[in-house]
């Protein structure tokens, strides 16, 4: 048990020297360490398919964003991941079943006819080097939004969840294959990226027949970590 602290006041030659006073002690411990951070989005209803996220410090990574504890988010592989607060939350105007099936139904079921096309109609390849030849460009808006804010891959990065879904014509503007590019987590490298090609006569990659569909090094080698076409009124 720790004694009681005395405060004793001596008298010299009859004048009081001074009176000893005692307070709580030294520096203030900082309180309570603040108020934890909600850590940004709770996530959306799917979240970023492809993993539970994970833990920092009480935060978990959630399906479509992170929800942080004791101040900070943590940074899920596979998911959305955070960073202070937390990316925002899987888009609900893109795939949640990002599994092959589920993008081949997404893109099947014709399900991004609402986004913004860069043509109207079907248009002459861009690039004397792509393989997709005669095509009709998408973008979701979360993809639209970062490329009118000039993010164009590098250094800057698309944000999760932007996708982009390229038709495929022949010369008589008959639809016959289609491609999809999505950015699946936040960050850099082949990782990050989700692609899907069904197509005939090698327009999907260049001495390649496909279907493909996954973390595709061929299609990764050309786009790296970009998406070349923009929507109308975007250099």
């Amino acid at each position: 048990m720790r004694a009681p602290l005395k405060l004793v006041c001596t008298a010299h030659f009859s004048l009081l020297v001074g009176i000893l006073g005692c307070s709580g002690g030294g520096e203030s411990p900082g309180g309570s360490g603040g108020t934890a951070g909600q850590g940004g989005a709770a996530g959306d209803t799917g979240g970023v398919p492809g993993g539970s996220g994970g833990s920092d410090s009480g935060g978990t990574a959630g399906m479509g964003g992170a929800t942080g504890g004791m101040g900070g988010g943590a940074s899920g592989d596979g998911g959305n991941g955070g960073s202070d607060g937390g990316s925002a939350p899987w888009p609900t105007d893109v795939p949640s079943d990002t599994s092959e099936e589920g993008i081949r139904a997404f893109l099947e079921g014709k399900q991004y006819m609402s986004w913004l096309f860069q043509t109207d109609a079907p248009r002459p390849r861009e690039y004397q080097t792509s393989p997709h030849d005669r095509v009709r460009v998408a973008f979701s808006e979360r993809l639209v939004t970062a490329k009118q804010a000039g993010i164009d891959g590098d250094p800057d990065t698309y944000p999760a969840g932007s996708m982009a879904v390229k038709e495929m014509y022949d010369e008589e503007d008959n639809l016959v294959g289609i491609a999809a590019i999505l950015k699946m987590k936040d960050g850099k490298g082949l990782s990050t990226w989700l692609y899907f090609c069904d197509a005939p006569d090698e327009r999907c990659v260049n001495g390649r027949t496909g279907p493909f569909y996954g973390q595709v090094s061929d299609c990764n080698f050309c786009h790296g970590e970009f998406i070349y076409t923009s929507p109308p009124g975007i250099e």
